[in-house]
């Protein structure tokens, strides 16, 4: 077999993999779900140094939508990647009382600006804006789901004086782990770029692109002191449950708490609904001692 043809067999044997991703990530849902009020999906602005690809040369919006109670504790969901906010839709639809959700989509996915890959690291900083505390005074709390996960472990180490606490659900936090295949590499190139969706594309840059970043997540993880609540699936053949320990030999001065699903693959805010919403509870209990 030549060398072209064992590259397209690779490339069409991740197909059924990059499918179900997105499938569970709902890639392309750039409006809310008929039903949902539109007066709830708002924006901020985003800096002018993130331009490219928006029609008006500015930064652009990155877009979330808010329910819930607005004088209520904060809780922030990052989804992963691809995704969008509707990733978060089942959860969004009954909000506990006491509480307002915010489910995000993170810069260049879903509805937000820009059309290219904005660094894990600005998406961070781009995030910061909507940590606002309760006006009784509860801190908000950050729920991230694989590199939504990864950016709320990174939030619980920057912003901590801000946060009551975060939940990583499957999230990547070991670079070592994390090293992208080869076959991910030549989604960069022709003729394979044209023939990936849009969505996967970027999901694919922003998996490379993070591989240098992640050279300087180690520094950070010794430097959380506020709880961080974990869960993670036993099967989960995208993020490695070796990330665990990774976890316990690094974030030493985090109060950890941490819950692995036997059997249970990457996808956790989909078929796991009911211990995320448990993971979510333990990290509002956490917050408010």
């Amino acid at each position: 077999m030549s060398y072209n043809m064992r590259t397209m067999h690779k490339l069409f044997k991740a197909i059924p993999l990059l499918i179900s991703v997105a499938a569970n990530a709902n890639i392309g849902l750039a409006v809310a779900d008929e039903g949902t009020d539109e007066s709830m999906i708002e924006h901020v602005h985003l800096p002018d140094d993130l331009s490219g690809g928006t029609p008006d040369g500015v930064g652009g919006k990155m877009y979330y939508q808010r329910v819930g109670d607005p004088q209520g504790q904060r809780i922030i969901f990052l989804h992963g990647t691809p995704g969008s906010k509707d990733a978060w839709k089942d959860y969004m639809v009954e909000v506990p009382e006491g509480l307002e959700y915010i489910s995000v989509d993170r810069p260049a996915f879903g509805d937000s600006d820009p059309k290219r890959v904005v660094p894990i690291m600005r998406q961070v900083q781009l995030v910061e804006t909507l940590l606002t505390t309760s006006p009784d005074g509860r801190k908000p709390i950050v729920v991230g789901h694989s590199y939504g996960g990864t950016m709320a472990a990174i939030m619980a180490a920057l912003y901590q004086d801000k946060l009551g606490a975060v939940v990583i659900l499957a999230g990547s936090v070991s670079p070592a782990l994390d090293n992208p295949m080869k076959i991910q590499r030549l989604g960069q190139y022709p003729p394979f770029v044209y023939m990936i969706p849009d969505g996967l594309r970027k999901a694919n840059d922003e998996v490379i692109a993070l591989e240098e970043e992640a050279k300087q997540f180690p520094a950070l993880w010794p430097t959380i002191r506020i709880p961080v609540v974990v869960l993670q699936g036993e099967k989960d053949p995208l993020v490695s449950v070796k990330n665990i320990d990774y976890m316990r030999e690094t974030m030493v001065n985090a109060e950890l708490d941490i819950k692995v699903l036997e059997g249970v693959n990457h996808f956790i805010p989909w078929n796991s609904k009911e211990h995320v919403e448990e993971r979510i509870r333990t990290a509002i209990e956490y917050s408010r001692q």
